[in-house]
């Protein structure tokens, strides 16, 4: 009922119940969920069974209808029956009721398809035995048709077939049934279904109005008519048999999207696959739900085509070749709730075209021409749920033209090089799809600055965020720069409202994202849930974070797009944007000698591995090399002056070369990793004292595999640990040349040098105070550093209340070091020292002058990290000024770290004011990390090194 024969009856939404097979036949039953129940409210049993007749060409098969029907079932319960019989090769089917099987509560349908040969006397058996409701022939599988065989008694015969109330002819079936039907003189009040599809008709037989005056739907798809026919026959509804009722109640949602009253038949024609082009002097009339036209070649449509249909709720005009619609063409169907125009020609809709029809739920016009969407267009449809409007030519949306009622809005490939801001003052709306078009990231901080979340009524109060699906836009880069706060706040609240779809966009994951990624990892940590919604998100440069995710990119790699100037061609390079280190790789470009020149920078990390480079050589870029990579090269030797070269840098890899010594300088270095393994070291005086700085190095972990730094002695193959070998292993012992005096020989000169002695151990003796007096802080700190005690009457006089050790105030192109070695020094220690640092301990939300004043006063000390571009940061500036205000009034302690080298011009007067007169310590001193920990414990002011004068 409803949907009889253009349900597929081998679905596969059923369960398996019963499997039958014999040689001739296989039977498979299957139960389905229940779509009708009593007016008591009971579900009614939806049985369906199918029958492969496979019997030699020819060949009569008997079927006894016990097969279908369960003789052990209660016959005063309603079941729902569909019996699909399909024959392999031709054969004739001869119905049998072998058991006197009856059972009249059984609702029939009857499927023949394949060339099975049949005769309506013999199918009038069903009648006998069951409510014989349907009745189907259609194309088998194998492409061949079921046939009639006409018998003396035709007429008589379908006369018995009085309970039928649909009857579906499908592909060239004969259409003597439908003849003998015309000529029936009886009325057969109970049809409410016909379906004659694929039978190239150009006409409907007239007299089947007059045998069927009650039908319900008429399907007459894939046929030949040029005009419509007549149709309804009638304006009456007519009732589901047996008192049945849809099961979800009140309204069944049936063909189409129509809203039907639950116990009546829908109320349908069904035209599609015609060749009905012109309705423009055409009127249809009388009461349907649905009227379909798909697929005629259909051009013209007159003003009055619709006006005259009443109860009309879907209208399906879709796939034909319209170019225009008369404005007035849906006015006056106030039931009207689907409206179906896709894949037309049309390139303008009128603004009127939907004015008045205020209960549509559903307009499609996607693929068509259409290029701009007036204001109001859908404004009067105020129950509208979902618009289609994809694969047409949009290029402008007015202002007005979308109803505040829409929930689902679908533009995707159209030629939008903007987000139309209507569609994001919808309250309603869940989806948003504007996937294919032209759009970019500064589209979208254009919509923000004109978007206000307050008087547009932007609001998010459902459980699931709203999607927008930005798929396959122009969405490259993702950059902040130069986006005002308000508007950055505005795409904070953006991202949480909505869930963006950025699949098949190139994004390019450079400096630029670092701002919005820190957006998305506040949103993230707030709602650790929202991370899943930026997996779409991932980048397409540079080619090795190709299809990582925004947030699963490390800082320390995102790098420029353009490349640096004077790159060796042998070379690629690339700036790092958390540090504005270049980043130079020549690695296995089978270089025989380091470049002459490298780009200018002050920080350069030049990766050199797997090459053929015998000697350094004293580039003038070697004193901006933060780190050096010659890992498997052929280096022999490095020079001293080539190490005093080394100014900044603080990687350094060298193994797997051919070292036998190192110039003992390179321990004034400030290294934070070493790699020295795999050489050939020898075991001598002159590398005695690599022990001591190895063992020291590896305590800080600093270096790479110590244990592999070997060495050995001439004329030895056993090589050594150097870091653990004993002293007396590296052959510095003298020998003794001459023979002790004899005491009692008398020594002349004996006194002379006992005064050369004690004068010269007076002299060291006062030389030893001076120095304890100058470098007492130096002292003082490695003392408290490495044995955790106080000379001199220090103490440690921290404030136990406060939550923080010290706050770190630093540029954001400072935040590498800051992240991953002062935090990870102090932090990792023991004692540990607990930092507030920004991006992890500012408060979501709290404006950012309140979060500083919060975390100076939450804070003992604050650490200050002095760079070029602190001093071009407004903020950075900011945060010293609070806590210069906070030394002055609460004596807060203030320690000032020179990160680089920073000149006195470049410094602003109050930090000149500062500095004569209070700590600082400079990242190159050796003892940096000493005298910074010493002065993180003490409450002295103490100078470490003489003021920037």
């Amino acid at each position: 009922m409803g949907k009889l024969f253009e349900e597929d009856s081998e679905a596969s939404n059923g369960h398996d119940e019963s499997k039958t097979s014999t040689d001739m036949m296989q039977c498979l039953r299957k139960l389905y969920p229940s779509s009708f129940k009593t007016r008591q409210g009971n579900p009614v049993p939806n049985k369906q069974v199918n029958c492969s007749i496979m019997p030699h060409t020819g060949a009569q098969h008997q079927f006894d209808v016990s097969t279908a029907l369960d003789p052990r079932l209660k016959n005063d319960r309603l079941l729902f029956l569909t019996v699909h019989i399909q024959c392999r090769e031709p054969a004739e089917i001869v119905f049998n009721n072998s058991h006197n099987v009856a059972d009249n509560f059984t609702m029939l349908t009857l499927i023949i398809s394949g060339p099975c040969h049949v005769s309506m006397k013999n199918l009038a058996l069903w009648s006998n035995v069951t409510d014989f409701h349907g009745l189907g022939f259609k194309e088998g599988k194998n492409g061949r048709f079921p046939k009639l065989l006409k018998d003396y008694a035709f007429e008589s015969e379908i006369q018995s077939l009085a309970s039928l109330r649909a009857l579906s002819l499908d592909s060239n079936f004969p259409l003597a049934i439908l003849d003998a039907l015309s000529e029936i003189t009886g009325v057969r009040s109970k049809m409410a279904e016909l379906a004659l599809t694929n039978l190239s008709l150009k006409r409907m037989p007239e007299k089947l109005q007059t045998v069927m005056p009650r039908l319900q739907t008429l399907d007459l798809r894939f046929n030949k008519l040029t005009q419509p026919p007549i149709f309804p026959w009638n304006n009456t509804a007519l009732k589901f048999p047996h008192g049945l009722i849809g099961a979800k109640g009140l309204k069944v949602k049936t063909l189409g999207g129509s809203d039907v009253d639950a116990d009546n038949y829908v109320r349908s024609l069904r035209l599609d696959g015609n060749i009905i082009q012109d309705l423009s002097l055409h009127e249809f009339h009388g009461f349907l739900h649905k009227l379909s036209l798909t697929r005629n070649g259909l051009q013209t449509i007159g003003a009055t085509s619709f006006q005259n249909l009443s109860g009309i709720q879907v209208i399906d005009i879709s796939k034909n070749n319209i170019q225009e619609l008369p404005s007035q063409l849906f006015h006056g169907l106030n039931s009207l709730t689907e409206i179906q125009l896709h894949e037309n020609n049309l390139s303008v809709v009128p603004a009127e075209l939907f004015r008045g029809s205020e209960n549509i739920m559903k307009i499609t016009l996607g693929h068509n021409k259409i290029r701009k969407i007036a204001g109001g267009l859908f404004n009067s449809s105020k129950r509208l749920l979902i618009l289609h409007l994809e694969g047409n030519r949009i290029k402008t949306v007015e202002e007005g033209a979308f109803s505040n009622s829409l929930r689902e809005v679908y533009l995707q490939n159209n030629v939008l090089s903007y987000f139309p801001i209507s569609l994001f003052r919808l309250q309603n709306v869940s989806k948003i799809d504007l996937s294919f078009n032209a759009l970019t990231f500064q589209d979208l901080i254009n919509l923000l600055e004109n978007l206000d979340f307050e008087t547009d009524n932007v609001s998010f109060q459902e459980t699931q965020p709203k999607l927008l699906d930005l798929k396959n836009n122009n969405f490259t880069s993702l950059s902040m720069q130069g986006v005002k706060e308000p508007d950055a706040l505005k795409l904070s609240r953006f991202l949480e409202i909505y869930e963006v779809n950025l699949e098949g966009n190139p994004l390019i994951c450079d400096c630029s994202i670092i701002a919005i990624k820190r957006k998305i990892e506040l949103l993230s940590k707030n709602n650790p849930g929202s991370k899943i919604r930026f997996r779409s998100w991932k980048c397409a440069w540079p080619e090795q974070m190709r299809d990582k995710t925004i947030l699963e990119t490390n800082a320390n790699d995102l790098i420029k797009q353009n490349e640096p100037r004077q790159c060796p061609k042998e070379c690629s390079c690339f700036e790092r944007c958390s540090d504005q280190t270049v980043v130079i790789d020549c690695q296995g470009r089978k270089l025989g000698i380091m470049p002459k020149t490298l780009p200018s920078s002050d920080s350069i990390q030049l990766n050199l591995r797997n090459n053929y480079i015998r000697d350094i050589p004293r580039h003038p870029y070697l004193k901006n090399l933060t780190a050096l990579y010659l890992t498997h090269n052929e280096i022999q030797r490095l020079n001293e002056v080539v190490v005093d070269s080394f100014e900044r840098i603080r990687i350094l890899h060298m193994d797997s070369n051919n070292l036998t010594t190192l110039p003992r300088n390179i321990e004034n270095l400030f290294l934070t990793n070493l790699a020295l393994h795999d050489n050939n070291f020898d075991c001598n005086c002159s590398t005695k004292w690599m022990k001591n700085w190895l063992q020291n190095l590896n305590d800080n972990g600093q270096v790479e595999r110590v244990e592999n730094i070997l060495c050995k002695s001439d004329g030895s193959m056993e090589e050594k640990a150097v870091y653990i070998l004993p002293d007396e292993r590296f052959g510095c012992n003298g020998t003794v040349g001459q023979s002790v005096r004899s005491t009692n020989t008398p020594n002349p000169t004996s006194s002379v040098i006992t005064s050369a002695v004690l004068g010269t151990l007076l002299a060291i003796s006062i030389i030893i105070s001076i120095l304890v007096h100058v470098y007492r802080r130096e002292l003082k700190a490695i003392i408290n550093t490495h044995l955790n005690r106080w000379p001199f009457g220090g103490k440690n006089d921290s404030d136990s209340t406060k939550i923080y050790d010290a706050f770190v105030s630093y540029s954001e192109n400072d935040r590498h070091w800051v992240v991953n070695i002062l935090q990870e020094r102090l932090e990792k220690r023991h004692p540990i020292f607990k930092l507030c640092i920004h991006h992890r301990d500012f408060e979501i939300g709290t404006p950012i002058v309140k979060n500083i004043l919060n975390s100076v006063e939450k804070s003992n000390r604050m650490l200050i990290v002095l760079s070029r571009t602190f001093l071009q940061s407004e903020w950075c500036m900011l945060e010293f000024r609070t806590a210069h205000h906070k030394v002055l009034e609460d004596r807060l302690k203030l320690i000032v770290i020179l990160f680089d080298d920073v000149t006195l011009d470049e410094l602003d007067g109050e930090i000149k004011l500062y500095l004569r007169t209070n700590t600082y310590l400079s990242i190159k001193d050796k003892w940096f990390w000493e005298k910074l920990i010493h002065a993180m414990q003490s409450n002295k002011k103490e100078k470490f090194r003489k003021p920037l004068l």
